[in-house]
Parts: C-alpha cells; sequence; structure tokens
C-alpha cells in the first residue's frame, strides 16, 4: 500500500514537472504557481521516504548546479551593500528555481523521469499552440491573408506570449526532433521526427524576431553538417558549403527580416550603450541586483533615445543577461552566468553532448538580447539541465550494472 502510494507520487511528481515545461511558455500564471507547488511537495515527500540524501555521490556534474545556486546567492551577498534594496525580495522570488533546481540537482529526480518525455512535451506545446493560433485567425483568413506574420504574431501575444520566448520553445524543439530521430529506429517514426522538424522551422518564418530565426537556421545548418559528416565526410563539407551561402542568401531578403530590420534599427544598440555606461561607474563588483535595476532606471530617465525606447521607464532593463549580470555583480556576476551556461556542455556525458551544446547555445543566444525574465524562463531552463543530467546519471548506472 505505502509502496503504490509513494509510485503515486513520483509520478504526480513527474507530470508536475511535465506541466512545467508546458505552461513556462505562458507569462506566469496561477496554473504554473500551481504546477510548481504540487511539484516540489511531492519532491519533499519522495526525497524523505527515498532517503535520497544516502544516494548522493559528488561528480564533476555538481558544478553545475553549485554555480546554479551560488548565482542565486549572488543576490543575498550584496545586500549589505545595496543602496537601495526595494527589489530585492522581488529578483529573488523570480530566480528562486537557481536555488531550488540546484539543490534537486544534487540528488537526481525518480526513477520515471525519461528525457524523452520532455523532449515530446516541447514538441507537441509548439504544435498545439500553433494550431489554436492558426484556429483562432481563422483557417482561411489565414491561408488567404498577405499579412501571416502580422495576424499571427498579434493572436500569438494574445494566447501566448511574445515572440522571444516562442521561438525559444520552436528552437528547443527542432532540437527535440533531432534527438528523438537519431535515438529511435523505428523508420516511420523517423520520418515523422524529420517532417516534423521541418515544419518547425518553417514555423519561424512566421513568427517575427530575427533572433530565432538565425538560431534555427544556424542549428539545421549544424544538424546537417554534423549527420553528414558521420556518414561521409567530403560529401558533408560539399553540401554545407553550398547549403550556407543559400541559407544566408535565402534569409536576409525574406520580408520577416526587412520587417524586423525597420522596427529593431539600432534599439538594441543603444540599450546596450546606455548599459555599459552605467557599468562603467562600477565593473569590478557592480552594484547590487536592486541598485543595479535602479541605476538603469535613472539612466533611462535621464538618455532621451533610452526614454523614447521604453513607455514605461520602471521596466527598463539591458536587454542582455550577461550585461545585467555584470550591472548587478560586475566581473564576478559575468563570470558566474557565464559558467552556468558553458559548464553543462562540458560536465554532461559524451553521448548528450551534442544536444546539450545545441540546448545551450539556443539559450545563450537567446540570453545575448534578452534577459530570464522575458526571453529565457528560469524555471523552465534549471528543471530542463537537471533532467538531462538525471538522464545522464541513469544511463551511467545502468552501463555500470550492465558490466557487473
Amino acid at each position: 500500500m505505502l509502496s503504490s502510494l509513494l509510485s503515486l507520487i513520483k509520478l504526480t511528481n513527474l507530470f508536475s514537472a511535465l506541466a512545467l515545461a508546458f505552461l513556462c511558455i505562458f507569462p506566469y500564471n496561477s496554473k504554473q504557481k500551481t504546477a510548481i507547488i504540487v511539484f516540489f511537495v511531492t519532491y519533499v515527500i519522495e526525497f524523505i521516504a527515498d532517503k535520497r540524501w544516502n544516494l548522493y555521490k559528488w561528480d564533476k556534474s555538481k558544478w553545475v548546479f553549485v554555480f546554479f545556486i551560488l548565482y542565486y546567492l549572488l543576490t543575498i551577498f550584496y545586500i549589505p551593500f545595496e543602496q537601495d534594496a526595494q527589489f530585492v525580495g522581488q529578483t529573488l522570488e523570480y530566480r528562486m528555481a537557481f536555488l531550488a533546481f540546484g539543490i534537486i540537482g544534487f540528488f537526481g529526480h525518480n526513477q520515471y523521469y525519461k528525457l524523452s518525455y520532455f523532449m515530446y512535451t516541447i514538441i507537441l506545446t509548439c504544435i498545439i499552440l500553433t494550431i489554436n493560433i492558426i484556429l483562432h485567425i481563422g483557417i482561411m483568413n489565414f491561408i488567404q491573408t498577405d499579412y501571416k506574420i502580422y495576424f499571427f504574431a498579434l493572436t500569438r501575444n494574445m494566447l501566448v506570449n511574445t515572440h522571444m520566448k516562442f521561438n525559444f520553445y520552436v528552437n528547443f524543439a527542432i532540437v527535440s526532433c533531432y534527438y528523438l530521430w537519431k535515438t529511435n529506429q523505428n523508420k516511420y517514426f523517423r520520418i515523422a521526427m524529420i517532417v516534423t522538424g521541418l515544419l518547425l522551422y518553417s514555423l519561424m518564418f512566421l513568427t517575427e524576431g530575427r533572433t530565432g530565426l538565425l538560431t534555427a537556421t544556424a542549428i539545421i545548418c549544424l544538424l546537417i553538417f554534423y549527420s553528414l559528416y558521420q556518414w561521409k565526410k567530403k560529401l558533408a563539407l560539399v553540401i554545407i558549403a553550398v547549403l550556407i551561402p543559400i541559407a544566408i542568401i535565402g534569409i536576409a531578403n525574406h520580408p520577416k527580416m526587412k520587417m524586423s530590420a525597420s522596427v529593431e534599427k539600432d534599439a538594441r544598440v543603444t540599450i546596450w550603450e546606455n548599459a555599459l555606461e552605467v557599468i562603467k561607474e562600477k565593473p569590478i563588483f557592480g552594484y547590487g541586483a536592486s541598485s543595479g535595476k535602479i541605476a538603469y532606471i535613472k539612466q533611462a530617465e535621464t538618455d532621451p533615445e533610452l526614454n523614447a525606447l521604453f513607455v514605461d521607464t520602471s521596466f527598463a532593463h539591458p536587454h542582455s543577461q550577461f550585461l545585467l549580470s555584470m550591472l548587478e555583480y560586475g566581473i564576478i556576476g559575468l563570470i558566474v552566468f557565464t559558467l552556468i551556461n558553458i559548464t553543462p556542455i562540458i560536465c554532461i556525458k559524451k553521448s548528450l553532448r551534442l544536444y546539450m551544446f545545441l540546448f545551450m547555445l539556443i539559450t545563450i543566444v537567446q540570453l545575448s538580447t534578452e534577459i530570464y525574465k522575458y526571453g529565457v524562463p528560469i524555471v523552465f531552463i534549471t528543471l530542463w539541465i537537471s533532467v538531462f543530467f538525471n538522464e545522464s546519471d541513469k544511463k551511467l548506472c545502468d552501463k555500470k550494472e550492465a558490466i557487473e
């Protein structure tokens, strides 16, 4: 009876994690909050019931989670030095996942977790939401209109979220299709994954934003090259040499790129330049999470160009997590943040390294032009990395058992 109840709790924990993977594409809401509560309550119960602390063993992968925790703790360490701490509580709340999944990363998830479940969830999330968007527009209206990008963006913003998070998910789904294609030998399933991946890539031409499309194109080229290189090296080099110029010319001349360029011309450059001006004042140690935000808001209020870019200067931010990390914690923050994004690639086992590299590449590119709050859901990315390492640990254990 008790074992059945524990199994039910573990399955509930898994389903709440999958629900989080789906829900994080939306702005933070009560459904996400419920899923988070269910996830952590069930995790604590199974942690105690399984005495999981006895299973703990240090290995190099734990450095990833050390940096998760350290990045979170930086906000706390800086509190005594903050000139104005009004935003500290807000920062600690929305970055809580770094601490939570940092701790979870040391002990792993239960035996029901499989990386493929999360891959399927991301792919289905993108497909279901895209179909829902098109149905709201009207299938015939969507087919007939010459303003597909405009109507898709308008409806997506209303039903889902901005293009940053949507494109982030689509790129993750593309890589997930490749992972599932690579790890399944059924030819019909493999064909389905190729078709799905290409459809997801074509979706990038509908949803606005240059970064997402450029990242998706780079990923497609990398995957084609990698797959062909494993088969025939010379053929791979020839095809990629032809494919890259075609991709560059095609994307450069796409209406989406021209439209984005006219709308966003010099905007981010202006934002970044102003961020660097503020950072120059305290480049080594930074301002702290709250004082850094206030310093940038003041810069936005005094600079005419920056003031014009933000309708409400209280929401002004550097549009780059790299710059924000420097603004808040100086060189220390930049180093810790960079290690958060690099160590998963270094520490993951070799068979999963390509996929981790691609997922982190998507994340790094996204965070070069946006911050966590608006571009990359912290709960999602920390959960995703912890599941990846959980899968890696399971495979290592299976390998050891087979040897024994």
